[in-house]
């Protein structure tokens, strides 16, 4: 079985990175990308080589919510690509205008 876990280390700095700078991806990644357009927040908890795990504001069974990366990265290099062609995906269907991330 392949190991799809980040470095404790790296997946804290994207978790910071994007709640801190682009909040508006992740609530974006939920309200489009989970088809949950009832949420009004979004909270990056964790993320790996398959997918991102966001807490939002709603009830369970909606209260974490795992989306899967598209396309699916390679190694921890290739994260940032997959989640801005997410946000790009999410903001084109949403016709929201959220910053990149970076």
């Amino acid at each position: 079985m392949t190991d799809h876990t980040l470095a404790g280390e790296f997946e804290r700095q994207v978790v910071a990175h994007m709640n801190a700078d682009h909040a508006d991806a992740v609530l974006l990644y939920v309200t489009v990308l989970a088809s949950l357009p009832q949420a009004t927040r979004g909270e990056l908890v964790s993320i790996d080589l398959k997918a991102m795990t966001i807490r939002t504001d709603l009830p369970h069974p909606n209260r974490e919510v795992r989306i899967a990366l598209e396309p699916s990265p390679d190694g921890p290099g290739q994260i940032r690509a997959a989640l801005v062609t997410m946000a790009k995906h999410a903001r084109k269907n949403s016709g929201a205008g959220a910053t990149s991330p970076n």
